[in-house]
């Protein structure tokens, strides 16, 4: 009886193996922190990366790329994939400590969207948006630029606005007009203000606002750090942002808008969270952020940053 009962227990140890006891990812989660005007995009990767892969549990956490940085940084947050809203966050902040490498997949540009019947609103244009900011009962929100990078880039396109023919206080009256109580922590939090009308208007990207169903109108190519032809023309002006030291601070150029993502060298979960931006460069991955209003990178002059491993390289679309 003994001698049957261990037989028993070892079939039954052997029959879990064969149906996926260890080679089964059941236990295996992986953390992905992403901008919060990439949420909904990363939402629908993971979903399709699950089912590519049963049992594996996708998280995705959202918020300011800066904050998020920081927190993967400095207060070691559990991440296995981090997606950032400004690729040279990487180099700034998380290589090579962090990460040692990064991939550019995205790009995206500045507009300005407001509420139906914000002031000035009615046939506001590309031509005339300054002039309609600078009307005295304006109401303007804008991200925090030292927690989020269309924060310090909405700096960035007003300062480039200024450099225009007769565009000269346009920064200086935004910035009177959002003062501290305007600011708000990350994209994502200037929406209800601007569903409800608590705000005329607010800088956000174009993406974000086309996916809530707001009202915008384009900025000119100029100043919306959309056209990375005009890379030389954008690095005309700079803001400060926080450095990779507590109190520290950089002077960071204008450029144009291009997302990065990189796996942490940390993970304990490295064919997973290289599967999953292998998922992001695929064409599958590219549908996706077309979908939700993003534009593509596919030249890899651009695409690559650092020792990119080949797996990832590999399964690039091209």
């Amino acid at each position: 009886m003994v001698m049957k009962r261990i037989g028993w227990i070892l079939a039954a140890i052997s029959l879990a193996g064969l149906f996926g006891g260890t080679a089964r990812a059941e236990d295996k989660k992986l953390a992905v922190l992403t901008a919060a005007s990439m949420r909904s995009t990363m939402d629908e990767l993971a979903a399709l990366y699950r089912k590519q892969n049963p049992g594996l549990e996708v998280t995705i956490q959202s918020g300011g790329s800066t904050a998020l940085a920081r927190k993967a940084l400095d207060l070691q947050q559990p991440a296995d994939v981090i997606v950032l809203a400004d690729e040279s966050l990487f180099g700034d902040l998380l290589e090579p400590k962090w990460c040692s490498y990064h991939v550019r997949f995205a790009t995206e540009r500045v507009v300005l969207a407001y509420h139906e019947s914000a002031l000035g609103s009615k046939g506001i244009d590309r031509k005339n948006w300054a002039q309609v900011l600078l009307k005295e009962d304006v109401r303007i929100g804008m991200a925090n630029p030292k927690t989020v990078p269309v924060g310090y880039r909405t700096l960035m396109a007003l300062k480039l606005a200024d450099l225009l023919p007769g565009g000269g206080g346009i920064e200086k009256s935004v910035l009177a007009k959002v003062g501290e109580r305007n600011l708000r922590s990350d994209v994502a939090e200037l929406i209800a203000p601007l569903e409800t009308g608590a705000f005329d208007y607010a800088f956000v990207y174009g993406a974000t606002a086309k996916e809530a169903g707001l009202l915008f109108v384009e900025l000119p190519p100029e100043v919306n750090l959309g056209d990375p032809n005009r890379t030389e023309e954008y690095a005309k002006v700079s803001v400060e942002i926080t450095g990779k030291n507590p109190g520290e601070t950089i002077a960071k150029k204008g450029g144009p808008v291009l997302y990065g993502a990189s796996v942490g060298s940390a993970t304990k979960l490295p064919k997973e969270a290289e599967g999953f931006l292998s998922l992001l460069l695929s064409e599958k991955g590219r549908a996706i952020l077309e979908k939700h209003g993003f534009g593509v990178v596919r030249d890899d002059k651009y695409l690559f940053a650092g020792s990119v491993p080949e797996s990832v390289r590999k399964q690039a679309a091209r």
